[in-house]
Parts: C-alpha cells; sequence; structure tokens
C-alpha cells in the first residue's frame, strides 16, 4: 500500500511539474511575442537605454545624459504618439543615475499627458526587480515583469515634493535603524538644505529644455542601503547651480570667491565657489548655512562621500578634500547625493 500511494504521489509531483513548465514557456512565449511587437516599428524605432545608469564615471554620466536628451526630443517632437524605451542591455543601476533617471521620467510623464510610454525590459532580472520595485514599468505601462525580492532591492525608498516636507523625508531617514540619532539629525538637516535650495533656487521655469515648465519646482529624493552602505540621494531639474549662483550673488562678491579657489568660472568651479560662498557667509546670517549642513554629515563619517553634479559640473568631497571638474555633458539640473559606510561612524558632533 505503501508503494501505490509513493508511485501515487510522484505522479502527482510529474504532473505538476509538467503544469509548471507548460506555463513558463507561455510566459516566455508572451513575453517574446510583446518584444517582437514593441520593437516592430510599429511604435517608432525604440530608444536604447544605457547600458549602465550611472554618473561616477565619464562615460557613463555622458551615455546618460544623451539618453534623457534623446528622450527629452523625442517627446517633444511626437508629444501625442508612443515612445518605447528599450531596457534589454542595461546591465547596472547606481542609486545616483536611478534618481535622475527617475525624476525625468516622471517630469515629462507630467508634461505630456498622451504620451504613451511602453518599454522592453532588460535582459538581467536584478534590473527589472529594481525598474518593477521602483514604480518605472508601471509608468511605462508595464506591470508585474519582474517581482521584486532581492533585499538591496525592496530597500530602495522614494519620495518626492514640492515644498520642504520634513514629515515626509523625516521617518524615511529614522528607518535606518543603523544610523545614530546625531548622525540621522545630521542628515536631516542635509536633506532639509538641499530641498530648502529646490524650493526657492531651482527655477524650473528657465531650464531651456523646451518642455513645459510646471507649476511649481519639485525635487525627488532616494534611499537606498546596500550591504553596509547607505546612500542617499535628492535631486532637481531646475537651471542649475552654476546658472543661479551669478543671479544671486554681485559680480565681484562672485568673483572673488572663484578667484580665491584658483579661478575659473566652469560648471565644476561654481559648485566649489558655491561651498566657498556658504562657508564666509556662515557667521553673518542665517542664510548661506544650507551646504555646511550638506557636507557635516560627511565630515561625521569616516570613508562617507558627497557628489555633487550641477548642469556640467561635478564635485566630490570627502576626508576634508574637494575635487571638482566638468564632463562633457550636461544633466540639465542638480544632483546631491550622500555616501555612507554604516559601519564607519564616528563621534558626531
Amino acid at each position: 500500500m505503501e508503494s501505490k500511494d509513493r508511485k501515487t504521489l510522484a505522479l502527482v509531483r510529474n504532473r505538476s511539474r509538467r503544469s509548471e513548465r507548460r506555463k513558463a514557456v507561455k510566459r516566455l512565449r508572451e513575453a517574446r511575442r510583446q518584444v517582437a511587437w514593441l520593437l516592430s516599428g510599429s511604435f517608432g524605432a525604440p530608444l536604447r537605454a544605457p547600458e549602465e545608469i550611472a554618473v561616477e564615471r565619464g562615460t557613463s554620466h555622458t551615455e546618460l545624459c544623451e539618453f534623457l536628451a534623446e528622450l527629452r526630443n523625442r517627446a517633444l517632437s511626437a508629444p501625442n504618439s508612443s515612445l518605447v524605451v528599450d531596457f534589454r542591455r542595461t546591465r547596472r543601476i547606481a542609486p545616483g543615475g536611478m534618481l535622475l533617471l527617475y525624476s525625468e521620467l516622471q517630469r515629462i510623464r507630467a508634461a505630456f499627458a498622451s504620451l504613451a510610454f511602453r518599454c522592453v525590459p532588460s535582459r538581467d532580472d536584478v534590473v527589472n526587480q529594481v525598474l518593477e520595485h521602483l514604480g518605472v514599468f508601471a509608468l511605462m505601462g508595464r506591470h508585474g515583469v519582474a517581482a521584486p525580492q532581492r533585499e538591496d532591492v525592496v530597500r530602495w525608498r522614494k519620495l518626492s515634493g514640492t515644498t520642504v516636507d520634513s514629515e515626509a523625508y523625516g521617518p524615511l531617514i529614522e528607518m535606518q535603524e543603523e544610523l545614530s540619532t546625531p548622525l540621522a539629525k545630521q542628515l536631516f538637516r542635509g536633506v532639509a538644505e538641499a530641498t530648502t535650495n529646490v524650493i526657492h533656487h531651482a527655477d524650473s521655469r528657465n531650464r531651456g529644455d523646451g518642455i513645459p515648465a510646471p507649476g511649481e519646482n519639485k525635487w525627488w529624493m532616494f534611499l537606498r542601503q546596500e550591504e553596509s552602505m547607505l546612500y542617499v540621494g535628492v535631486c532637481d531639474l531646475g537651471i542649475g547651480i552654476p546658472k543661479s549662483l551669478p543671479a544671486r550673488y554681485p559680480g565681484e562678491i562672485l568673483g572673488a570667491i572663484l578667484e580665491s579657489i584658483g579661478g575659473g568660472s566652469n560648471d565644476g568651479a561654481m559648485i566649489r565657489g558655491a561651498f566657498e560662498l556658504a562657508r564666509t557667509r556662515t557667521n553673518q546670517s542665517e542664510r548661506g548655512k544650507g551646504l555646511p549642513d550638506v557636507r557635516r554629515v560627511v565630515d561625521s563619517v569616516s570613508g562617507s562621500k558627497l557628489f555633487v553634479l550641477s548642469n556640467r559640473g561635478i564635485l566630490q568631497y570627502g576626508s576634508g578634500e574637494f575635487d571638482y571638474g566638468n564632463r562633457r555633458k550636461s544633466i540639465m539640473g542638480t544632483l546631491i547625493v550622500w555616501q555612507l559606510p554604516l559601519d564607519g561612524e564616528k563621534d558626531v558632533g
């Protein structure tokens, strides 16, 4: 009798496996059919996403900026049509690059309600999990492409707003149990300053990309923990620090500051000049203390880094040292990213 029961159980299991295989084959065929349909030319030539959605390295930075520029151009040229984004070759997504892409997609979606996005998923399951978890696939009319399961995927958090909304991003920071209370407070002040600058100085109306201006300046925020590293990013798509700085300060003051850091007026030097202006104004008034708040958290954690990208400029700060320069392409906005090793925390004053 037991032998018969075992045979019956084995038969049931085999039938179940065959059923699952048939379902998997059916899903694969349907996915291939959809991809072929999207790539058939019915929606125009697909726009290929970069292999690496990132801004740290020069090549990745250039490719992402070129991709985003083409995305804007296609939306402008055919706002009532369909636009297919092909993610098949995308293999890596970094927090800063993803935040920039996500912000641009949301801005274009808000400006062109009649534009129908379509997309072809990546061949990489982790990339698809990230795009699913952050709502990029939903933004493009796709659902259920990949179930977000990896811990380093589901721990991504996102937020956006048009006001300095501490009640929103405060709890987001507090969710990071590895942060001490003093460090969490400093990170909170840094994020608050970044969002305050967006509200008061981004001036997205003058961005110059041809896309209709939104009614309010908006910021986007990502937070991601990856093993023992915490990434926090804030992005806006305004005119950028290199354009807003000369409008806020008389020529002589700005000229003297730029001269004090070695001269030059390119975008990287403008970002460095903004930090120096903030330092010189710290003892004069409350206004201008913001950028020290942005960098203070980096001074408090051994091995941490701050990245500020604005238009073509890029600045890196860590261990008390600034390094800045220019890239070939403009991100057309400002991106601030804190990179904090959670095992490197020291005394926070």
